[in-house]
């Protein structure tokens, strides 16, 4: 799964240090027309009489303080690491060259605004003695809020068009986060709700995680410092404070990293750190100025070549942000500490190259707009090329030069604003409240509904007969051997004494139904589930926790028997959230059959032991959860276990590990671990996955949803499916194709008659499963006739 990560930080211009001739000085830009946010390296301690303090509304004084000031330089060395950290995220964002890890910009932002930040808490408390929160709150709002306003406005009306209704609709919820400034946690929570986050793809604001999360440390940050500097009244302090919060917040990290990752992406506790780095690096002030020339060049080369590695090593199977992290954020701060003094033979000249200086200065502008304009260009054509990528990007980089010359920088630089705080609070307040607005009129948007009827599809065979199912549908690959290849046990039972249409019967049928839905243009509007609710469309087992959620492993906390709970047959389900979506029909079938059925499903993991051949990011709490699967089928003894999960191969990393023997050979291992349980042991194959989000494709087709069926060969990797096949073949167990159930030869439907297949691009719907309950009972009864 790819991740969809962003994120910048604060873009100021920010100064270059004091001069060495007075290290006890702080620099300030004072140029004509200089941006009063751009500063400094503050210097060394406050000069604070111990009886001078006093606390005011909206202002923290520290009276007593020098207002000491100097000449400074612009900083062109950070305008061109905005740059390289704004270009990183865009390329990576494009799917353009070789950087696979270009989300480290966002780290590098991070770093950046926490340098920036504290360096102007410093300045304030060292010029004026005090800070006041309502002016630094209002700076904040002045340069943030007018153009991230702007933008979630203007993504919203360009959706009305691009998006799919139920598209358009989630969307409405994710601009009023942003609005607030609250979106991070929402990410974070639906990151953590696994049908939250399949059933919607890459939100248009997503990058605005990060804005929301630098907003947040804007509204803690200053009073730490205040109230730390009223009490001690020293950089010293000030400095052990963001030591201590560097420390603990680097932990949380690492620790919050390995057991729930997404949490540890998004929220400001385990991201904290980053900006603290850039923040010790401002406390720091004159003692920068005493690093050698020599140190400093190779400071600096080492910092601007760690950024780049970073961006080439890092993936989506890097543990994140974590140690990992580590890379980005020091290389940061060693770029920034080698630019405090001497330009000669570091990498500043190469960072003032002009064409990089001119895209620091729009660094937030590019970075707001060119993650709405990517997924919005591909939810409306469908993925891109890397020419129409690199086109797309190229349409939003000059609308976000548009953006700076009309909104950003007047906005910023107006004097009217500037006198007042209340203003600029004001004047991003009603921005922020315009494009809640619109959000909250978004969300309750209408969809629209089907624009024909179809009937209900029917599976009725002609002739009912008994089955008898072998082993399983698929041919070794090559000529068996005795003597080297285990001889599977044979499933073949006798003739049942009860007649039930077999399996091939019923598979005729559905192709019936299959080929008669494909030539179907009409969206149904009596479709069901109602294609508008198809999230709440979920089977009993989810609704009572009995498929695990992320971060719980425990197996022991619920009851989780379905069927006939006084049967003498008991049958374990065993997989992940695709074992869950079958429940419906196999509930159906063990309680007409009076089975015991316990559901024993975790989402997001699969039963078999693949964990370190996936995205090593996502779930650390997969493989103790199988461990206690095993000891409860151990202390279960069912006598059938049905084995069902998504294809995780999918996540492998190279065509020859998809293809190769690892795959099939930890396939086979997890099915003789359960053969040694149960003699009677079925694999039930995955669903066709459509390439598209299926409630979405089928409103934006109304009138031609045959667009949205997809081709069998397109849905999976035909060599997974053979792979899958001589696992069970060499393990003894059952083999159940679901391909067939789905799919004609030439196409897969989403709908049949008026049922919708799919929830989402891989579940499917609770309904879908009760409809296919005849061909599991055909294909798991005559496994335990000897029984019943």
């Amino acid at each position: 799964m790819r991740r969809w990560w962003h994120g910048p930080g604060d873009h100021h211009r920010t100064p270059l240090s004091s001069t060495s001739r007075n290290p006890g000085r702080l620099s300030v830009d004072v140029r004509p027309g200089s941006d009063p946010d751009s500063v400094v390296l503050p210097r060394d301690r406050f000069q604070t009489p111990r009886r001078a303090r006093s606390v005011s509304l909206g202002v923290v004084h520290l009276r007593g303080l020098r207002n000491e000031g100097a000449p400074s330089g612009f900083r062109p060395d950070i305008e061109g690491l905005r740059a390289v950290a704004v270009l990183l995220v865009v390329v990576y964002h494009a799917r353009l060259g070789p950087f696979h890890g270009g989300l480290v910009g966002v780290d590098v932002f991070l770093v950046l605004s926490g340098f920036l930040i504290t360096s102007l808490l410093i300045r304030e408390l060292q010029t004026s003695s005090r800070i006041s929160m309502i002016g630094f709150w209002a700076r904040r709002a002045k340069r943030l809020l007018p153009a991230s306003s702007v933008t979630v406005i203007t993504t919203l009306l360009v959706a009305s068009w691009m998006l799919a209704p139920l598209e358009f609709r989630g969307l409405g919820h994710d601009a009023l986060a942003a609005a607030g400034f609250v979106i991070n946690i929402v990410f974070m929570h639906r990151g953590n709700d696994y049908f939250a986050a399949d059933s919607v793809g890459p939100s248009p604001l997503l990058h605005f995680w990060s804005l929301a999360l630098e907003e947040q440390f804007y509204l803690v940050w200053p009073l730490l410092i205040a109230l730390t500097a009223r009490a001690r009244r020293s950089l010293r302090a000030i400095g052990i404070l963001i030591g201590v919060v560097v420390v603990l917040s680097f932990g949380a990290g690492v620790w919050y990293t390995k057991r729930s990752p997404i949490t540890a992406f998004y929220v400001l506790p385990t991201r904290a750190w980053e900006l603290g780095v850039g923040a010790l690096l401002a406390v720091a002030g004159s003692q920068l100025d005493r690093i050698k020339h020599a140190a400093c060049v190779l400071l600096g080369w080492a910092g601007l070549a760690g950024v780049i590695v970073s961006s080439l090593v890092i993936n989506d199977r890097t543990p994140f942000p974590g140690v990992a992290a580590l890379l980005p954020v020091l290389s940061t701060a060693a770029l920034i500490a080698a630019g405090s003094t001497s330009k000669r033979f570091t990498p500043t000249p190469l960072l003032s190259f002009a064409p990089l200086q001119w895209i620091g200065k729009r660094s937030y502008a590019i970075y707001l707009w060119h993650w709405p304009a990517y997924v919005l260009a591909t939810a409306r054509w469908g993925t891109l090329d890397n020419g129409q990528a690199a086109v797309t990007m190229g349409v939003a980089i000059a609308i976000a030069a548009v953006s700076y010359a009309l909104i950003e920088n007047p906005i910023r630089r107006d004097p009217w604003l500037a006198g007042r705080p209340l203003r600029p609070l004001a004047l991003g307040g009603s921005l922020a409240l315009v494009a809640a607005v619109l959000a909250i009129v978004t969300f309750n948007a209408p969809i629209p509904g089907g624009v024909g009827t179809a009937t209900a599809p029917t599976l009725t065979p002609t002739v009912p007969v008994a089955i008898t199912p072998t082993t399983s549908d698929a041919a070794p690959s090559r000529p068996s051997d005795p003597d080297r290849d285990p001889q599977p046990e044979s499933t073949t039972l006798p003739p049942p004494t009860t007649a039930y249409p077999s399996l091939d019967s019923l598979v005729a049928v559905g192709q019936t139904n299959l080929e008669a839905s494909l030539l179907t243009k009409l969206l149904p509007s009596n479709v069901r589930p109602d294609i508008r609710r198809v999230k709440r469309d979920r089977g009993q087992v989810f609704l009572d926790g009995c498929v695990l959620t992320f971060g719980s492993t425990d197996l022991g906390t619920k009851s989780c028997v379905y069927g006939d709970p006084e049967g003498g047959t008991t049958v374990a389900l065993v997989g992940d959230s695709h074992a869950g979506h079958w429940f419906s029909g196999l509930n159906s079938v063990a309680t007409t059959n009076g089975w015991q059925l316990h559901v024993l499903a975790k989402m997001g993991c699969p039963p078999e032991d693949i964990n370190r051949f996936r995205n090593a990011n996502l779930r650390p709490d997969c493989l103790p959860w199988r461990d206690n699967v095993i000891r409860r089928l151990k202390a279960l003894k069912p006598d059938l276990i049905i084995v069902s999960h998504f294809r995780y191969n999918f996540r492998l990393k190279t065509v020859a590990q998809r293809r190769g023997g690892q795959w099939e050979e930890l396939l086979t291992k997890y099915f003789r671990e359960l053969k040694e349980i149960s003699s009677r042991v079925v694999f039930l194959e995955d669903v066709p996955p459509p390439p598209n989000l299926v409630p979405s494709c089928l409103l934006r087709n109304r009138k031609a949803v045959n667009r949205c069926t997809f081709s069998p060969t397109e849905s999976a990797i035909p060599e997974l499916r053979e792979s899958e096949k001589r696992a069970t073949l060499a393990a003894g167990i059952t083999y159940v194709p679901t391909y067939n159930w789905f799919c004609t030869e030439q196409r897969c439907a989403v709908l049949v008659g008026d049922l919708l297949l799919y929830a989402d691009d891989n579940h499917i719907t609770n309904e879908a499963a009760r409809y296919f309950a005849p061909f599991l009972e055909a294909s798991l009864v005559p496994l335990l006739q000897r029984i019943t």
